[in-house]
């Protein structure tokens, strides 16, 4: 395994409920990225509540899958001028035992843990300087282990669900979501509001998530599964870069169900009395914004949702 440069190791720290009566194994983890600590409540408050006794079968969580930029507090492993281009753990699965760091990290939570589960949730957060509208998403295919993959992230029970074909952010050969299904786990991600923090609201969304699960797979038996009145359905996304530079102000809200042509928010000149509009480029369901802050020409304003055929 892994060690820091003064020689201490790196420890991945895993935690197991297991329940009194037989069941599945579940395994989630959170941190994969280092500033993504929501995951890491959640995991705490879910198992605060479960109660070993009624609960069938086990859970397997590592709440901090990456300690490296975990303990820099900052989002990828620490690179190098030989690595710099393979320090996003996320996207280095299955990962080997002598690649570079990433790829040790990840081939080591894909054999020790997550291969030996029956199912798996990886917790994410937004990436900084944005807010997101929770979300789930789930690998690509139409295998009978993404099919499952994607009904447990409807389960899970949050507003939107993102089940993509083509690569792109969550999609692709690398991604652990992708090479864990395809092994012989099925597993989706959740994506919680913000980075750096864990706020209340998106927690105790993360923890009814935990037990929606919990009861469609019959780890517990007190209730059905809660899941909401209308999900939306995703079958791509698009995101919204600035035209021109500025102070980027956003004006439509988290959640909201977007025209082509709506406007979303609005560039101001630093320099000039100069305002420019930014409108949606598309129909769809808008789950992130950034956050008020000066932008170059080209970053990433917002992301869209657009419905699944």
């Amino acid at each position: 395994m892994l060690a820091q440069a003064d020689g201490s190791p790196v420890v991945l720290r895993a935690i197991v409920a297991r329940g009194r009566h037989d069941g599945p194994t579940l395994y989630t983890g959170a941190a994969l990225h280092g500033d993504e600590v929501c995951g890491i409540e959640v995991i705490r408050r879910v198992l605060a509540v479960v109660d070993l006794d009624r609960f069938r079968g086990a859970m397997v969580a590592v709440p901090v899958q990456n300690p490296l930029a975990f303990l820099q507090r900052q989002r990828f492993v620490p690179g190098n001028a030989f690595d710099a281009y393979a320090i996003d753990v996320m996207n280095a699965f299955p990962g080997s035992e002598d690649g570079e760091v990433s790829a040790v990290l990840a081939h080591a939570l894909l054999d020790r843990f997550i291969r030996h589960a029956d199912y798996a949730v990886d917790l994410h957060s937004a990436l900084p300087g944005g807010v997101n509208l929770e979300y789930c998403f789930t690998p690509a295919g139409s295998d009978r282990k993404v099919e499952v993959a994607r009904r447990l992230a409807r389960v899970f029970g949050l507003d939107l669900v993102i089940e993509m074909e083509r690569p792109g952010s969550y999609v692709g050969p690398t991604k652990l979501t992708q090479v864990a299904t395809m092994a012989g786990t099925p597993t989706f991600a959740v994506e919680f509001d913000q980075a750096g923090t864990a706020t209340p609201a998106s927690v105790e969304k993360g923890l009814a998530g935990f037990l929606n699960l919990f009861r469609s797979l019959g780890m517990l038996t007190d209730e059905p599964a809660r899941t909401p009145r209308r999900q939306f359905i995703a079958g791509d996304y698009h995101y919204v870069r600035l035209q021109r530079a500025g102070m980027y102000l956003p004006e439509a809200k988290l959640g909201h169900v977007l025209k082509r042509g709506d406007r979303i928010g609005t560039v101001y000149d630093l320099y000039q009395d100069e305002a420019v509009p930014v409108h949606a480029p598309c129909d769809g369901l808008l789950y992130r914004i950034t956050i008020p802050r000066p932008l170059n020409a080209s970053e990433r304003v917002a992301a869209i949702a657009i419905a699944a055929a």
